[in-house]
């Protein structure tokens, strides 16, 4: 099993998934719009969305003040949700299919960003 994350680990995290969901974002919205429909460009805006917001969730918890396993926790389950959730759906756009084995992916994901932020009741 994979363990709780290092402050400093989801601080290059975070880092990573603000830049590389910036670009992905410009990529959706001028690259993709050629070959893509409506339907899987807002998926993979959904995908860039729920990316960037917990891009900025894992750096507040991994930069706060009140270090502690409980944020954490937080921050990796939200770093691995964004990985299944957002990679998934951007692998289906990618890939063009409808569903398919990366659809199961992306439910995995929307529960551990649900866990990570019960994590913080903790």
């Amino acid at each position: 099993m994979i363990g709780v994350l290092s402050s400093a680990t989801l601080l290059k995290a975070a880092a990573i998934l603000g830049a590389s969901g910036i670009g992905l974002g410009a990529f959706g919205g001028h690259a993709l719009k050629r070959t893509a429909d409506s339907v899987q460009i807002e998926t993979w805006q959904t995908a860039v969305m729920y990316q960037l917001i917990h891009a900025v969730a894992i750096l507040t918890l991994a930069s706060s003040l009140s270090l502690s396993t409980r944020n954490n926790l937080a921050g990796t389950l939200m770093l691995y949700g964004t990985l299944c959730f957002s990679g998934s759906l951007y692998l289906l756009v990618y890939t063009g299919r409808k569903f398919g084995y990366l659809g199961l992916i992306t439910p995995i994901g929307g529960l551990l960003f649900i866990g990570g932020w019960l994590a913080l009741l903790l």
